[in-house]
């Protein structure tokens, strides 16, 4: 028996990701493909990387023929300005980019919510009214995900957070200029678009006129690349990016945490973000001409012998900050801290398990139970960074054994919006494998010697700002 086939496609900050996973669970091949986005601004890197990874799937002996459907997420907010006739038009404004600092704040008035400069509606506000000719040429603005959407189907949706205190409903961008006519349809994540256009199959080598379904934001696909269905459940999300996210069924802390619906009605996600994680690995990367798995590994051998001194590391408070942006002094002064490659790593890996911590007993003392907590993303291939959240949490830690758990999650959405899968709790018992990660009771305690430094220092800043 022909087992048929889903697609999941993610966008990345520096790369493409790729999952083709059958609805039986009993086949899930994933490939990685970089890209210069963030360098070039220009959207057609992405869909030549795309092309790569495609390639690349082939070669691993994938029929794609059996694909049936696919789905896209990708990074967020990032801005694309499209014309009337499918031409990207400049500027495009990536998610970490947040200009808009006045129209910010104009829609905070305007709304009465805090609102980001880097929101994709402050963003799309500040365009207009720097290039008041793009509205001449009838022009569309874009997620990233939903411009791949509408050039692989002909198109034009958005996605938009529909609730919450991030929402901004459209009529406040109409009092502001902005008309609905600027945006796509808003159709429900798991819709099926339109079928694949021919010259799109032709070039990633898929079938025509295979189902494209509605995708999201990458946050939400990574919740259920991981298994993330039920409130009560934690999960740890590392790429360029990295985020803590706690599953509830309804808003907590808005004034603390960033609630954004997610996938599955009646669910919320709550957490906060931190901006550069994986970014930070790439340059070690870079800097040490040492692969990530490398890396891990010489960091892990370093715990196992450098146990007794963790105590003597402190974390700068900065990792747990909300909306930071690109600063190379702050490098500076973690190289400074952290001198080796193996206490750079660390203090990475400290500041993510830390916040974790902090947000779980943030969490505990609100009255909210904590379930399970799971790791995925790029940075999770390695076995260190579970063994130090785990140490941290004092608990075992459900690692994703398919580190690109966003487009596991497009892949996933793609065959419940089309019925392939019966439900996501169908979907997520077939398709997503986990290692069960348990805590180091040797490196507990100097970590949360660790960590009540970290503390004080947080704080201190906390009382400062």
């Amino acid at each position: 028996m022909v087992t048929e086939l889903v697609l999941g496609i993610d966008v990345g900050t520096s790369r493409v990701k790729v999952v083709c996973a059958s609805i039986d669970g009993s086949k899930i091949t994933t490939t990685c493909t970089d890209h210069t986005f963030r360098y070039t601004r220009n959207v057609r890197d992405v869909y030549d990387a795309l092309v790569r990874a495609m390639k690349t799937l082939r070669e691993q002996d994938i029929d794609l023929q059996r694909i049936v459907a696919m789905c896209i997420s990708g990074q967020a907010p990032t801005v694309i300005p499209c014309s009337e006739n499918g031409e990207v038009l400049e500027p495009t404004l990536l998610w970490f980019e947040a200009p808009a600092v006045n129209e910010a704040k104009e829609l905070s008035e305007v709304s009465g919510k805090q609102c980001s400069p880097a929101m994709f509606e402050a963003k799309v506000l500040w365009i207009l009214r720097r290039y008041p000719n793009l509205a001449r040429r009838g022009v569309k603005f874009f997620h990233l995900h939903d411009y791949l959407t509408f050039l692989f189907t002909g198109r034009a949706v958005h996605t938009v957070i529909a609730d919450g205190p991030l929402a901004i409903d459209y009529s406040v961008l109409e009092r502001l200029g902005v008309d609905r006519d600027y945006f796509g349809e808003v159709l429900p994540i798991g819709f099926t678009v339109g079928g694949l256009r021919r010259d799109i199959a032709k070039d990633l080598g898929l079938p025509e006129g295979i189902a494209v379904v509605k995708g999201c934001f990458d946050y939400l696909a990574s919740a259920i690349g991981c298994g993330i269905i039920n409130d009560g459940l934690l999960f740890i999300r590392t790429g360029f990016s990295a985020g803590v996210d706690y599953c509830a069924r309804e808003v907590i802390a808005p004034h603390v945490l960033v609630n954004t619906p997610h996938v599955i009605n009646g669910l919320w996600l709550c957490g906060l973000v931190i901006v550069l994680f994986g970014g930070f690995i790439e340059w070690l990367n870079n800097m040490s001409s040492l692969s990530m798995s490398a890396i891990d590994d010489l960091l892990e051998r370093y715990l196992m012998r450098e146990v007794a001194e963790l105590s003597t590391y402190v974390v700068p408070p900065y990792l747990v900050m909300r909306d930071v942006g690109w600063d190379p002094t702050k490098f500076v002064v973690l190289s400074n801290l952290l001198p080796s490659i193996p206490n750079l790593t660390l203090g990475l890996y400290a500041g993510l398990s830390f916040l974790t911590k902090y947000i779980v007993d943030y969490l505990g003392e609100l009255g909210h139970y904590i379930g399970d907590v799971y790791l995925g993303g790029g940075v999770s291939r390695g076995r260190a960074l579970c063994k130090v959240i785990s140490s941290v949490l004092g608990r075992e830690v459900k690692r994703v054994t398919i580190p690109e758990c966003e487009a596991l999650g497009s892949a996933i959405i793609a065959g419940v919006g089309t019925k392939l899968f019966s439900s996501f709790k169908d979907a997520v018992e077939k398709v997503v494998k986990y290692e069960v990660v348990e805590p180091s009771s040797e490196l507990r305690e100097p970590l949360l010697r660790m960590y009540r430094k970290f503390l004080k220092v947080v704080n201190v800043v906390r009382d400062l700002t």
